[in-house]
Order: C-alpha cells, then sequence, then structure tokens
C-alpha cells in the first residue's frame, strides 16, 4: 500500500461501514485521479483519489461534488457515500460492469445515453441533495482555454489555438442561437465514463468537468468519441439542434480537449 492511500484507509471508521474495507485493486483507465476498488464484508466500493493540482486542471471540487450528488439522487450516477472535508478523496459505490469504451457500442447504447443526458439536462438547482448547496460552476469558454494556455509554451499550435478561440467567441457575439438556455452538462460523457451495468443500465462517471452550461456540448463531446458509422444515428436523436449548432459545439469542445492536453504536458 503506498504512503498516500495508507493515511486514507485509516479514516474508514468516518464513511459509515460496518467492517474495515480491504484494498482489492487500483482501478486503471482514469487519466486525472486515481482510483481503488475496496471491499466492505459483501459491499464493494470505489475509492478516488483527487489529482492533487485541482487548480491547474481548473476543476473546482465543490461545484463537482454538488452536481455528482444531484446526477446520483436522479439515479444517473452511482452515489457517493463519504467526501473528504479537504477534497482528497471521496468514496462510492461500486458499479459492477464493463466502461463503454471496452465494449462495441451499438444504437442502443446512444439511445440510451441521449435519454440519460436528457435526464441530467432538465436537473434544476433545485433540486434537493443532501449536502449543503453549493455554487455551480458556469462554463466560461474564454477563460477556461485561456487557462490551459497559460500553462504552455508559446509555439504555433498554441497561437492557432488562440485564434481559433477569438473566431469561436466572435460567432458567439453574433449569432442569437448562443441565447440557448443552459443547464447542467456533464461535459466528458466519453464512452470511457460510461458503465454498463450486468442488467444493461448505464451509469455515468467522472464528474469533475461538469458545469451550468449549453447541452449541445453533452452532444458534441459524445460525437467525437464514437465510432463514424454511429454518427449518424447520435445526430438523428437531437432534432432540436440545428446543424450550426452542432457544428459549433464540436468546434468548442475540441477547441477545450486541445488546449487541456496542451496545459498538461
Amino acid at each position: 500500500m503506498n504512503t498516500i492511500l495508507e493515511p486514507i484507509m485509516k479514516d474508514w471508521p468516518t464513511w459509515a461501514l460496518n467492517s474495515e474495507p480491504m484494498l482489492v485493486r487500483e482501478l486503471t483507465g482514469g487519466l486525472t485521479n486515481k482510483s481503488y476498488l475496496l471491499q466492505s464484508g459483501e459491499r464493494f466500493l470505489v475509492l478516488r483519489i483527487n489529482h492533487p493540482n485541482s487548480v491547474d486542471l481548473d476543476i473546482d471540487r465543490h461545484s463537482e461534488l454538488t452536481i455528482h450528488h444531484m446526477a446520483a439522487a436522479a439515479k444517473l450516477s452511482p452515489a457517493i457515500i463519504y467526501s473528504d472535508p479537504d477534497s482528497r478523496y471521496w468514496v462510492r459505490d461500486y458499479i459492477n460492469g464493463n466502461p463503454l469504451s471496452d465494449l462495441q457500442i451499438s444504437p442502443a447504447h446512444l439511445d440510451q445515453m441521449a435519454r440519460l443526458l436528457n435526464q441530467l439536462h432538465r436537473l434544476t438547482l433545485a433540486f434537493k441533495t443532501p449536502i449543503t448547496r453549493t455554487p455551480i460552476t458556469r462554463l466560461d469558454i474564454s477563460r477556461k482555454v485561456n487557462h490551459y494556455l497559460q500553462q504552455t509554451t508559446p509555439n504555433e499550435e498554441v497561437h492557432q489555438l488562440r485564434q481559433s478561440l477569438s473566431a469561436l467567441m466572435y460567432s458567439h457575439s453574433t449569432q442569437t442561437g448562443e441565447k440557448t438556455a443552459n443547464c447542467l452538462c456533464h461535459m466528458d460523457p466519453l464512452p470511457a465514463n460510461w458503465i454498463e451495468a450486468s442488467n444493461g443500465k448505464l451509469w455515468l462517471l467522472d464528474w469533475e468537468y461538469s458545469a451550468w452550461a449549453n447541452p449541445a456540448l453533452d452532444y458534441a463531446a459524445l460525437w467525437l468519441h464514437i465510432p463514424e458509422a454511429l454518427r449518424s444515428h447520435w445526430e438523428g436523436l437531437h432534432p432540436e439542434l440545428s446543424p450550426e449548432q452542432k457544428q459549433d459545439a464540436i468546434n468548442t469542445i475540441q477547441l477545450l480537449e486541445q488546449s487541456w492536453y496542451l496545459g498538461q504536458l
């Protein structure tokens, strides 16, 4: 057991468990945080240790926790049973299943994902959660992209991204379509962040970039990460979005993803 995990495991009496949890194994696949599978009696849990530099990643852990609780109350995500007051880690129920990134995604998967994302988008800040209400992060595209790019060494790629940001912001300022009402969005609903349980239900994980934003961004984030053969089906599930709105959302997500990756180099 490593030096970070060992003292956290000693906190277990505060987790409202009936017996001391045992470490089963590390869970792989996450880009940002460290996660471990634990067992307490017959109950399986996930311990997630947050990345120590949330500031560079532009993650508001309090906002993330609030949105996760809201999603769990709506049966969109597994419930968190304990969260560290200093935002170092949290413990949640384990979903026995497979990430969609390990499976062959089908149109039926996309149908269910669309229903669940629509359910998320209909949640409101008045939704009752078991924690003290915390302000929800509102996505500011320009601020977030610039935050990531400020961590990079200036080069041609960074210059091009700044030009793309300027063009995107100008486009938003001249299009009335950008006045679409914002709502709760996951912002990163990639196949790797969906777990298919043994009963076929999908659960959405990893809410660190969730925010109050344009719901078209969730459409675009998934569109970019599914097989091209399925994209027309995904597009057909969103008749409320015009082709221009879809393309704008795709451009926005690509800009956010590219600046994020550059900021981590």
